[in-house]
Formats: C-alpha cells, structure tokens, sequence
C-alpha cells in the first residue's frame, strides 16, 4: 500500500480542482461500472505529468458547492487491484484508501508517481458487458486537464519522446525584501545600537519628567484623613431596620470598604542606589530633592480577584506626591531591566544571521528534496551563547524572533510552509507572543512568570537550532528536508541560520527525486 500525505489530501478536498492529478466521485465504483474505474485509473497513469494522482471518493464539487456522502463500507483496496490486474498492461502501482474528513468517512485512489516511467497504460484484452465489447484490446486513455480522452499522435510522442523539463533547484539569500545570489548578512549589532539609544532616551525622559514635578512642603496636620467605614457616625434618622443576616452582610462590606492606614511611604534605599549609581554612570546630575515624596502614605485594604479576598497597598496623598512615587519606582524598573538587557546584547555582540531560502527555477515539481550547507569549521554560532538565564534577556530575545528573525510568508516568497527536519513533521512554528501583553480568559491584563519567559525563550532557541548537524574535519553541515517543492516557487529555510564568524563561502548540495545527480554550488560574501 503507498504512503499518502494526509495533508496534501485536506489541501486537495478543501482547495483542489479536477484535474490532470485530481478528481472527484461521490460514489464507489461498483461491479455494474467497473469499466469506469478502469478507464479512470489507466487515464491518470498515461498523463503527462509525473505528480502522484488522485481521485476522492465520497465527495463532488459542482459549481462551488462541495457535497460529502460517506462511504461505508469501504470497498477493499485488493478487489480494485484484482480488476486492474486482470484487464490493464503492464503493471500499475495504486492504492485504495480510507480517509476521514471531519466525520466524513471517504477513499481515496492514489495513483503512485512512478507509472509515469512505464507508460503506455492500455488494455490487455477486451473488457465486455454481456455481448457488447466497451473497450478493445489495445486501446488507451489519457487524463487532460479534467476531462479523459483517446490518446492523440501528440500524446504517444510526448509518451516515447524523454522528457525534456526539468526541475532546477538553487539557494539564495534574502535579506530586506530581496532576492540574492550573494551573503547579505542580518547583524544584531544594528539591532543592538537601536535598543540601547531607545532606551537611554526613555530613562532620560523619565528623569527629567521626574525632576519637573515640584513638592509642596504641607504640615502633616494639614492633610485631611477620610475616616474609614468603621469611624463614619450614622445618624438615627439615616438608620434602617435590618435583620441580622442582612446586618451582618452591611458589616462585611464596610469592613472591605475600610483603608487601613500602614506607614507612611518612602523609596527603597536599593531604589535609591540603583538610580543614583546609574545617574552618576552616565554623568547625569540630579537634585537633592529628587527623591523627596512630600507626606505620602501608605494604606490596606481587602479587595477581590477572582473570588477571593486579599489585601493589596493603596499609596495616598496629593496628585503629584503620587505620580513622583509611581514614576520613580518605574525609572527603576527601567533601570534595572536596561542593565539586564545591555548585559545580554554585549554577549551577542557581534553575531550574525541568514535568511536563506530554496527555488525551483525549473518546468517540473520536485519532491523529496534533501539540502546539505557545508559551513566552514569556526564560523556557526552555538546555541549556548543566544541563551540567556534572565528575565528581561529573554524577553528581549522573544521580542527579536517575532520582529526580526522569525521566518514569514512575504509577496517575494510565494508560500512559507516549514519544511520537515530531523525526519519528524516540524510544519507549526512556536507562536511568537509578545511578552509585555498577555490577557487572560476574562480580558484581565496579567504578566508571565519570570520562568514562563525564560522557558518560551529557550524554546524558540530549541526551534531555530532544528537542523540536522554533523560535524566533519573541515566543514560543519546542516541539513533537512523538503517533501515537494512546485516549479516557479520559492520557499524559506526552516530558520535563520546564525553565525558567530561570517564565513568567505558555504557550498551546498541537493539532492531530489527528479534530479539524476545532485546538484552542487556555492554562497560568498557580498562584496
């Protein structure tokens, strides 16, 4: 029995048209019809193209409408082969099998590639219905376009006569919307100098924001203290009768209704170093009240999330006692995430990365494609040095993949589908989230874990080292494999490909079914 690609049989249901490799059936071939299925069978065998062929059992297309009639039970695949057998020559390779489509149970006959290479299909003997001869020994059909016809002197020519299309398959670059032939590296030090101005000029205007706000010097005594529930006097004639479950339900919400106060606030000491060492870093002078935050206080109360109670800090005072606190404590959060993420983009200084991609600049589907890159030794980076074990790194890194590196279907490439690597189906990449913006279910903003972050980056990481690697004396190799490829199409690597040094030239090698010898040649630097 041949293999089938379960996904190209949904592309065909969902997205394909009848065909030279395609038709549809909404019923099983019966013994009453068995001249159909023969006809059929040796009419897709006999055509000029050498894909593998199909036709879909259980289902019709007819004027954009699609009707499914599920096949049970499914004809056995032998009593086909038995029918084939006896009336066509010479042998042909098919299969009949069941296949599932949302709860719709279908066959579906798959005519296997390689009858292109035996043609001419034809009957063996006559096929008779009672004493009508339907088909004479000898005599052929050919599929064309979505319609089956006797084979014309045009066709036995193109039958004898060897083929002359050819698949031709190259590796090319890509790099800012074009198309190369050349090394046109990506380099993280471009990204690395934007980053870093964005965010030196973010924490500048935070100090300078911070630096404007002014502190009226208020006595204490001066700041009016809303009593809490419990403190506020009711008067006989605002009280209500109540009964004692309802008194007790009041008396709850009064008591999550009370602020409690706790001390009054004041920044971290830790705070205040960071911003100060930071400041004295960059040679930026800041005034001797800048951490004054007037007579701030700080308050409790029980609030709700998600059903349960829990106390969470209100900060109080005038607008602007408030908004220095709130910017402060963000101007170290900003600090802090700055040192972490300048630590992280001076260890990839200096790396650089491909964008690669495979054509069939050729007349003629390829299938079963194999690429080798052969990398001088030295030059790959190694996964280890784009780990990074914090937070804010990490994030970073998720933020490049899904704005820089990730690979995407673009006008210039016509289909992105990520090819198979390592033998195992690798077609769904990791899902590029931004890390600064999760919702849950009820539309809550929440933030991720500092170990969720480290661990999606890390797995990003995982997927952009998916080639297989092997190590030779002088050359470190990639590869991975491509099931099809059609003419006149272009596809990406499966991702980037990133290098510590940038090599003088990488050759490569393809291998396909279509092509007798593989194909050599070569990339170098642009100059």
């Amino acid at each position: 029995m041949l293999d089938i690609d379960n996904k190209e049989i949904i592309d065909l249901i969902e997205t394909g048209v009848e065909c030279e490799y395609l038709d549809f059936k909404l019923e099983e071939y019966k013994s009453h019809n068995h001249d159909e299925l023969i006809k059929d069978i040796m009419a897709f065998a006999n055509a000029h193209n050498k894909q593998k062929k199909y036709i879909i059992v259980g289902m019709s297309k007819e004027k954009g409408k699609t009707t499914f009639q599920s096949i049970s039970p499914i004809t056995d695949d032998t009593n086909y082969q038995i029918i084939i057998d006896k009336y066509l020559e010479p042998a042909l390779t098919f299969s009949y099998v069941p296949f599932d489509y949302k709860g719709n149970q279908l066959g579906v006959f798959v005519i296997d590639s390689n009858n292109y290479e035996n043609r001419l299909f034809r009957f063996k003997k006559n096929y008779q219905r009672g004493k009508d001869i339907l088909y004479k020994e000898g005599e052929s059909r050919i599929r064309k376009g979505s319609a089956t016809t006797i084979l014309s002197l045009y066709d036995l020519e193109k039958i004898y006569k060897p083929d002359e299309r050819n698949s031709n398959l190259i590796i090319q670059v890509y790099k800012d919307d074009e198309i190369t032939p050349v090394f046109d590296f990506y380099n993280f030090d471009d990204i690395y100098i934007d980053i870093i101005h964005n965010k030196e000029k973010q924490i500048k205007e935070m100090l300078q924001k911070i630096e404007t706000i002014e502190i009226s010097k208020t006595e204490e005594s001066e700041i009016q203290v809303e009593k809490s529930t419990n403190e506020l006097e009711i008067s006989d004639s605002n009280k209500i009768n109540m009964t004692p479950g309802l008194e007790e339900l009041v008396n709850n919400i009064r008591l999550f209704d009370q602020e409690k106060f706790v001390k009054d606030a004041e920044i971290d000491k830790s705070k205040k170093d960071m911003i100060s060492l930071y400041c004295e870093i960059e040679d930026i002078e800041i005034e001797d009240e800048f951490f004054d935050i007037g007579n701030l206080k700080i308050y409790e109360k029980l609030v709700f999330d998600g059903g349960f109670p829990y106390s969470k800090q209100l900060i109080k005072g005038t607008p602007d006692e408030e908004q220095k606190y709130e910017l402060i404590n963000k101007l170290n959060d900003e600090i802090h995430e700055f040192v972490y993420v300048k630590d992280y983009l001076v260890s990839i200084k200096g790396i650089s990365y491909l964008k690669l991609l495979i054509s069939n600049i050729g007349d003629l589907k390829d299938d079963d494609i194999i690429i080798s890159l052969l990398i001088p030794k030295g030059c790959l980076c190694q996964k280890d040095k784009l780990v990074c074990d914090n937070e804010y790194g990490s994030k970073l890194f998720i933020e490049l993949y899904g704005e820089h590196l990730q690979m995407n279907a673009t006008p210039e490439i016509d289909i992105y589908e990520k090819p198979v690597v390592n033998s195992s189906d690798m077609s769904t990449s990791i899902p590029y989230i931004n890390p600064l913006s999760y919702s849950d279910v009820f539309g809550y903003d929440s933030r991720p874990s500092e170990e969720s972050i480290i661990y999606e980056a890390k797995d990003i990481i995982d997927e952009i080292y998916c080639y297989d690697y092997l190590v030779g004396k002088e050359f470190d190799i990639l590869k991975f494999e491509l099931s099809k490829l059609m003419h006149n199409r272009k596809t990406f690597f499966p991702e980037v490909i990133v290098f510590e040094n940038i090599p003088n030239e990488i050759h490569y090698e393809i291998k396909s079914k279509e092509m007798k010898n593989a194909v050599t040649g070569s990339l170098k630097v642009k100059q």
